[in-house]
């Protein structure tokens, strides 16, 4: 059992993961800066780096994290699905419905790993974002095993790509919203996949 000490610091790393991504995907990466991270999180700049050593790392480790929480769930999610772009898909149309509000979720991870390109991490949380991606490429893998794990991973890069694509289009304010419903624009998206991939 963790004691209360080590609860307390957990937390604090978590205030300080989730800051960086909501600023992140609320300001783009210019905005992810240690101290508004610390601000946000209501800690000081040092007190950030006892905790990471760059923003990018606190990025990651909220990536890893909602990471590992998807992964408990890809047994269970959706069971209808027959393939991993229909499961996929289906999780995308999920977030519609909850209006993209849900930062625990895999959605907002999209638009964070455009981010996370243009920063430089450090060995140890890549080591651990790297471990926990392979984790959710084994419960793919694990779930629909009528592929190998490469064709699996291929898969799944190219399921994050067409969800980027879709959620990005339903967010610009010039989309001609009347000729393509956001849900359409998923479903476009992973319609283009299932073809090119036939």
């Amino acid at each position: 059992m963790a004691s209360l000490r080590e609860t307390k610091k957990e937390a604090t790393r978590r205030a300080l993961a989730d800051a960086s991504a909501s600023l992140a995907l609320a300001q783009g990466s210019d905005a992810v800066t240690v101290s508004a991270i610390a601000d946000a999180a209501g800690v000081s700049a040092r007190t950030f780096h006892n905790y990471f050593s760059s923003t990018a790392d606190a990025l990651l480790y909220f990536t890893a994290e909602v990471l590992e929480e998807f992964t408990t769930q890809v047994p269970s999610l959706h069971p209808d699905a027959k393939d991993i772009t229909e499961l996929f898909e289906k999780v995308v149309l999920d977030s519609l419905v909850n209006d993209h509000t849900e930062l625990h979720s895999l959605p907002p991870l999209f638009r964070i790993g455009e981010t996370l390109e243009n920063l430089s991490t450090s060995t140890e949380e890549k080591e651990k974002y790297v471990n926990v991606a392979r984790g959710v490429l084994m419960a793919f893998h694990e779930r629909f095993p009528q592929r190998d794990t490469f064709h699996t991973a291929v898969l799944l890069q190219a399921s994050a790509g067409a969800a980027l694509v879709a959620l990005k289009e339903c967010s610009r304010p010039f989309l001609t919203q009347g000729e393509y419903a956001p849900e359409e624009l998923v479903h476009r998206a992973f319609s283009a996949l299932r073809h090119a991939s036939a």
